[in-house]
């Protein structure tokens, strides 16, 4: 498998973990405070990032070293998409959030690859999503926080190709050092709600732990995985194409959880993600080997 298949795969991989985790696990973390959960995980997953490419340590930190713009950049990107993320999903219902931040993520790769119809149909689409499915749920503010969020991700992704180029880093080794300014962010943040909150201290137990254990693991280690190595492999476009079915697979697992359907949005969205990737569909349809034609006596 050449690292074009494996990118596939990865990128597969992470839309599967993304949308697994957000239906089976969206509610466990809700009564703990976020910034003491993403100082949980994101202090987890540096560990054990390092843990595994600790014959590479030196090599990834040299890079933030070398080349202190690009680090500085992909480092600030990333807590920056954190916290766009996050307000996006409190001012928005999460699901119709999820869905901007998507589909922005991809329509801004449509652009750069010169697909300029493909991004105006994901537009097209996405409006309608908003307009007839979301019930008004998505006001212009909260929708332009969702939209700044999908700019970030996109931007994230490309960051993290020219520091991995230049430094000749492996995914693995991007992913062990890219979370030390979210760590000093969450770190703040968890300080600030201690300090603010004195009633709080006794939240450190071992339900967190065991909280932060599962969510560090399945919402963090193996997603971000999938998503650096896949990015690193086929690039932030095909990326961005892909991962756009997460929001309709995470509809479609939500329905088989709960019983409940919102089919007119699955739909919609599904048909976008159909659109952003039909140049890889047709692709592999011209590889398909071709049936023998019969030839009739």
């Amino acid at each position: 498998m050449n690292s074009h298949q494996q990118g596939m795969v990865q990128a597969s991989g992470y839309t599967l973990a993304f949308s697994a985790s957000s239906v089976w696990l969206h509610s466990l973390g809700e009564a703990v405070h976020p910034f003491v959960l993403l100082f949980g995980t994101t202090l987890m997953a540096t560990v054990f990032y390092n843990a595994v490419g600790f014959r590479h340590f030196v090599k990834s930190h040299r890079a933030i070293i070398n080349t202190p713009f690009w680090y500085a950049c992909t480092a600030t990107c990333l807590a920056l998409l954190w916290i766009v993320t996050y307000y996006s999903l409190i001012l928005a219902p999460p699901t119709i959030a999820l869905i901007v931040v998507f589909m922005v993520e991809a329509m801004i790769a449509a652009c750069v690859k010169r697909r300029f119809i493909t991004a105006i149909a994901t537009l097209v689409a996405l409006t309608a999503i908003i307009t007839v499915f979301a019930d008004h749920a998505l006001t212009v503010y909260s929708g332009l926080v969702a939209a700044i969020g999908g700019v970030l991700a996109y931007s994230y992704s490309k960051l993290s190709i020219q520091l991995a180029r230049r430094n000749a880093l492996s995914g693995m080794e991007v992913l062990s050092i890219r979370y030390y300014c979210l760590l000093l962010l969450s770190l703040a943040g968890s300080i600030a709600f201690f300090e603010f909150e004195p009633n709080h201290r006794a939240v450190i137990n071992e339900n967190l732990l065991i909280t932060i254990c599962i969510l560090g693991v399945f919402n963090t280690i193996i997603p971000n995985f999938c998503s650096q190595n896949a990015v690193i492999n086929i690039g932030a476009e095909r990326f961005s194409f892909i991962s756009s079915f997460a929001p309709a697979l995470t509809f479609a697992l939500g329905g088989l959880h709960t019983g409940q359907w919102d089919v007119g949005i699955m739909i919609s969205v599904f048909i976008a993600a159909i659109i952003l990737n039909l140049d890889m569909f047709t692709g592999v349809m011209r590889r398909l080997p071709r049936l023998p034609r019969i030839r009739h006596q």
